[in-house]
């Protein structure tokens, strides 16, 4: 695991900028892309008590908590209002819109494992083949689930840890997969 000091406004080495770090011993991370979309494998190693990132964005993202091992984690648009909601929901999920500031907090939990997708809009279209509403993409969806979505980030996360020689086309339909799956309900949005 790779060691990291945290210092304000430093972004770990390999990972999607994260921000404002408090509470993190230690970070481990490795990506690839696939059809212009990162995904990062990350995992977190906590001190005691409280824990906090930045996850601010400069393109769009989804994040998937993976596992969490003693206490809770939540995704909060400000960092000291709760969201009891992210707690019960298994599997939780948050669609972040490019630019905005979100939180990851984590109150008792020694480490965090998270798939983090960041898409730029363009690249997103092309692989779905349509254009995309980006109006429907400046709303976050904040501490949703959904099995198969998740179960796909999953499979891409582990990816990035044991890539082979069919590891590109497979990354490329999993992440066409996910992003259709995940598109299908926020074309429904009113």
């Amino acid at each position: 695991m790779e060691r990291h000091d945290p210092t304000p406004a430093e972004p770990l080495s390999g990972t999607p900028k994260i921000r404002s770090l408090h509470g993190i011993k230690a970070a481990r991370s490795k990506s690839r892309t696939w059809n212009g979309i990162t995904v990062y494998n990350l995992e977190f190693e906590l001190l005691p008590g409280r824990a906090w990132v930045d996850l601010t964005s400069e393109q769009g993202s989804l994040s998937l908590i993976l596992d969490v091992l003693g206490g809770r984690v939540e995704t909060r648009q400000r960092l000291d209002t709760p969201n009891p909601a992210h707690s019960q929901t298994p599997r939780p999920m948050s669609l972040i819109p490019a630019g905005m500031t979100l939180w990851g907090h984590s109150h008792g939990a020694l480490r965090v494992r998270e798939a983090r997708l960041d898409f730029d809009v363009a690249a997103l279209a092309s692989v779905l083949g349509e254009e995309l509403d980006l109006l429907k993409l400046q709303t976050p969806l904040l501490t949703f689930q959904d099995d198969r979505v998740w179960r796909l980030g999953a499979r891409l996360a582990e990816q990035c840890e044991a890539p082979d020689s069919l590891t590109q086309l497979y990354g490329d339909s999993l992440t066409a997969a996910l992003f259709i799956d995940l598109w299908r309900p926020i074309c429904r949005r009113v």
